[in-house]
């Protein structure tokens, strides 16, 4: 304040948010400084720290997103390992197979084996060896597995490669583009632009050139005599 006591910091800080709120509405210094009490050259200090203070909020809130977008890509980026890594197991198929109830065909069903003679030898009567004296045979449960082995889906590295180029470029890490413009009949002039000014240094002669037992073209020329 001019000719009068400082601002103590609680109103420093309401003097700050009020030409700050001015000066979003449009105000100039000068109808600023009336508005406030204060004179044009320290609105204009006061507004240097104020855009300060926006300038340091942005920079903080863009590492903030910043770090979330990261913490974002590297979420995405576990997952898809994850998926890509079973991927790659063996795919194991189990079929599970029903097999029908029939009458045995050796007893026609009565679970009964008769008795039958062969020369001598006789075999008595008893349970039926083919269904074990049941009478009928199947009504097993059939299973069956299968193992493939297979190669990872070609999608899971695609997404994994366009995280890392989105992080890569969130982070700034590649080298900017130079978009070159196409050389065409109308346009071959634009190959000027891309030829070095002045002859171009050969590494091999300046060297030898440089050793002092050989004389540069241009001393050459220098020390010729008229």
């Amino acid at each position: 304040m001019p000719g009068g006591r400082k601002h103590t910091k609680t109103e420093m800080e309401g003097v700050l948010a009020k030409v700050a709120q001015l000066d979003r509405q449009g105000c100039n210094q000068f109808q600023i400084a009336a508005a406030v009490g204060v004179t044009q050259p320290c609105v204009c200090q006061y507004l240097k720290k104020i855009r300060e203070r926006y300038a340091e909020t942005t920079l903080r809130e863009r590492g903030e997103l910043v770090a979330e977008k990261l913490a974002q890509y590297r979420d995405a980026l576990r997952e898809l390992h994850e998926a890509w890594e079973g991927a790659k197991k063996d795919a194991v198929t189990v079929e599970v197979e029903e097999v029908p109830v029939e009458d045995c065909a050796v007893c026609g069903g009565s679970g009964e084996r008769p008795e039958k003679k062969v020369g001598k030898r006789v075999t008595p009567a008893g349970p039926c060896g083919a269904c074990n004296g049941k009478g009928q045979i199947g009504g097993v449960t059939k299973i069956v597995t299968t193992i493939e082995n297979r190669l990872p889906a070609a999608a899971y590295f695609g997404l994994i490669l366009r995280i890392l180029k989105a992080e890569r470029e969130l982070l700034g890490l590649d080298a900017p583009k130079v978009d070159k413009e196409p050389v065409t009949s109308d346009n071959w002039h634009v190959l000027l632009d891309y030829v070095p000014p002045g002859p171009v240094p050969d590494e091999v002669e300046e060297r030898i050139y440089s050793s002092g037992s050989t004389p540069s073209p241009d001393e050459a020329v220098t020390a010729r005599p008229a």
